[in-house]
């Protein structure tokens, strides 16, 4: 949708969850996909589908200590929150495979 939607040289913003590890993404991937989305992904998935679409990775910056930070507030501050929920909702069939995301930012820029 970037891709349409934005003018040459134009800049995206985008920061979502992924593995470091392109072994963790693969022991996890049959499970993180369906017909409406990627799913999470490796960076070295991410980097390289900005780049087949025409976009120049200007920034990545891991951001792995915020989503912790942000786990550890909502499961203090929620007493009915459960880490089985996020396991769901990002299509993870393991808490195991949670404790190895990780949390980027990443600024790209569509190629002229």
């Amino acid at each position: 949708e970037a891709k349409r939607v934005l003018r040459p040289n134009g800049f995206i913003g985008i920061t979502d969850i992924y593995f470091k590890s392109e072994e963790e993404y693969l022991k996890h991937q049959n499970n993180l996909c369906d017909d409406f989305d990627f799913g999470i992904m490796s960076e070295k998935k991410l980097k390289r589908i900005m780049n087949l679409n025409g976009f120049r990775i200007i920034k990545w910056e891991d951001e792995s200590k915020l989503l912790k930070q942000f786990l550890i507030e909502l499961i203090w501050k929620c007493s009915e929150f459960n880490l089985d929920w996020f396991a769901k909702a990002s299509k993870l069939n393991s808490l195991d495979a949670i404790k190895n995301l990780s949390y980027f930012t990443m600024i790209a820029q569509k190629n002229s």
